[in-house]
């Protein structure tokens, strides 16, 4: 049973006992480690791709619940300006939930499937954009076009119709990683 978590080394004296980071070498040129540390790589990589699944399945349903059950809903169900203030108040929210999610996938799935995590950097940095740049964007144009200036309606409607065909790949994005997710068993 010790020989699964020692291993011996060459060294040139044997007369040292020096430490190694959580274990330690012994004189007779063995490196020991404490049992309760030791993971081997393949049960890393089942726990890192449970854990990229759960994160990713949380992006996809929060996308999926607040593009095709809410926004629909808050449009329906509440008076015109109500929604667009209620809309306003809910987006940089639902755009830093979608940065953290994406954020928090690719990092813990750069360890074993880097084009998963490439996605999903991408997803996290195009949500950046949507957040920080494009919805201060619309906003502005939809007050503008509200108040009357000539030609902010066209490209209010430019805008939007980009932040929805950009929501709409990473939806597709994120539904491509779960099931690759879901389906390729890693090692």
């Amino acid at each position: 049973m010790a020989a699964r978590h020692s291993k011996k080394i060459n060294s040139g004296s044997r007369g040292v006992v020096s430490s190694v980071g959580a274990g330690f070498i012994s004189l007779d040129g063995q490196i020991h480690t404490p049992r309760s540390l030791v993971i081997p790589a393949m049960e890393l990589i089942q726990i890192l791709q449970g854990v990229a699944t759960v994160l990713v399945a949380l992006l996809a349903g929060s996308m999926l619940f607040f593009s095709f059950v809410m926004a629909p809903l808050i449009f329906i169900k509440l008076d015109i300006d109500v929604a667009g203030k209620f809309v306003r108040a809910v987006f940089p929210w639902y755009y830093l939930l979608i940065l953290i999610l994406a954020a928090l996938g690719a990092l813990t799935l750069v360890a074993f499937a880097p084009l998963n995590a490439g996605l999903m950097a991408l997803i996290a940095a195009s949500t950046a954009y949507c957040r920080q740049y494009l919805m201060p964007r619309i906003n502005e144009y939809r007050d503008r076009s509200r108040a009357g200036e000539a030609g902010t309606t066209e490209i209010f409607d430019k805008l939007h119709r980009r932040s929805e065909v950009l929501n709409g790949l990473q939806l597709l994005a994120v539904m491509a990683v779960l099931l690759h997710l879901a389906f390729v068993q890693f090692s």
